[in-house]
């Protein structure tokens, strides 16, 4: 199971206070300078604590060696990224399965973890991907979606595209079941 945590840290509540006077990156849209997002526009706490769930996922080590990277992120929403590499694939300008289903996993996690209360965390339950033709181009795109975000369990959409030069082929679908956990109960 994958348990993705979001804890605001120390750091990210030192930006909040400095966020409300300068909204930054978070405003324009403009990509972030530390984690690469690019950060939809919106008011200053959501946007730090996109920029913390991208943080976090992103120090994940299976992430790090994996090689995704966030294009957006926010309001139930992500659009993630993946570069082919040599060790995605057993065929020369294609992706292997693995590579897709984890990136859809990823991004459908990731998109509801921004729905998330702060001290929440969330843990893959389980995902169906649909292969729907070869991943064959330079890299994935995936777009994530938030279909319903209850009080323990979310569900997101994802598609997969492969892009090969200005050729965006739907290659992969999924729907990404998430647990929504409270790290703040006593219980």
């Amino acid at each position: 199971m994958t348990l993705l945590r979001r804890l605001i840290c120390g750091s990210v509540r030192q930006r909040l206070s400095s966020a409300v006077d300068n909204l930054g990156c978070a405003a324009t849209g403009a990509e972030c300078a530390r984690c690469g997002m690019r950060m939809n526009p919106g008011e200053a706490v959501g946007a730090m604590i996109q920029q913390d769930v991208a943080e976090w996922v992103l120090s994940l080590p299976v992430v790090k060696a994996f090689g995704l990277n966030f294009e957006e992120l926010g309001n139930g929403r992500n659009v993630t990224r993946l570069a082919r590499h040599p060790r995605h694939s057993h065929t020369p300008g294609a992706f292997q399965a693995t590579a897709a289903a984890s990136l859809a996993d990823f991004t459908g996690a990731s998109a509801a973890m921004t729905l998330l209360p702060t001290g929440w965390a969330a843990a893959t339950m389980d995902y169906t991907v649909k292969l729907l033709t070869e991943a064959r181009g330079e890299r994935l795109v995936a777009r994530g979606r938030v279909l319903r975000a209850g009080s323990t369990v979310t569900v997101s959409a994802v598609d997969v595209y492969a892009i090969a030069g200005d050729t965006a082929t739907c290659c992969t679908t999924a729907l990404v079941t998430i647990r929504n956990i409270d790290t703040t109960s006593t219980r």
